[in-house]
């Protein structure tokens, strides 16, 4: 007899991790710019590292900083302004590399590549049509999002032990059972969180 291929333990594409959180490290990180609208974004990949059990799981995650008035983000105050740049910022601190000064930004892709970031993950449903109205190819597929950032260190690791997310974050306007929505940064009850992503979808 022949090796046994264990396809029925093998996650499907996208659905890889359990909600929890793990230290992953900064795969790659570069600047992009967004396919429909033209606007400034940062994509980052992270392989998990941390738990030994999920280790070479990558997740993916976007940072937008352009506007439609200023897609190039080539002004100070899109920048200040944006959702993005705020959620930027955070990962970056979190990993470890110094926010507090302006930065060229190819001396800061070579910095970030190689760090590591505790990441709090869920799992999320695709909707049936992107925010334009558009169809999503992939509707109704799941997939693991990235929620928040922490210093490695900073929150236990492992899986959660239910549906609702069991580490919280740290930040103030969030509570003990919240999570920070990372497309309007606000905290959100966790029994919650489901519902109001629909509502950006």
């Amino acid at each position: 007899m022949g090796r046994m291929i264990p396809f029925s333990n093998i996650p499907n594409s996208g659905f890889s991790l359990d909600e929890g959180a793990y230290v992953a490290e900064v795969q790659e990180f570069e600047a992009v710019t967004t396919r429909k609208k033209g606007k400034l974004a940062y994509n980052t990949a992270l392989q998990v590292v941390e738990p030994p059990a999920y280790a070479g799981a990558t997740l993916f995650d976007n940072f937008t900083i352009g506007t439609d008035v200023d897609p190039e983000a080539l002004e100070t105050a899109t920048w200040n302004t944006s959702v993005g740049a705020k959620r930027l910022k955070r990962f970056l601190a979190r990993a470890r590399v110094v926010t507090n000064q302006d930065i060229d930004e190819t001396e800061l892709i070579a910095k970030v590549k190689g760090q590591r970031v505790l990441i709090q993950t869920i799992k999320e449903k695709q909707a049936e049509k992107f925010a334009d109205g558009t169809p999503n190819p992939k509707a109704g597929r799941i997939f693991n999002k990235v929620v928040e950032y922490y210093a490695v260190g900073e929150r236990a690791l492992g899986p959660n032990p239910g549906r609702a997310p069991a580490v919280e974050p740290s930040e103030p306007e969030g509570g003990p059972s919240t999570l920070v929505c990372p497309t309007c940064y606000v905290g959100v009850e966790a029994a919650k969180y489901g519902a109001h992503m629909v509502e950006h979808s």
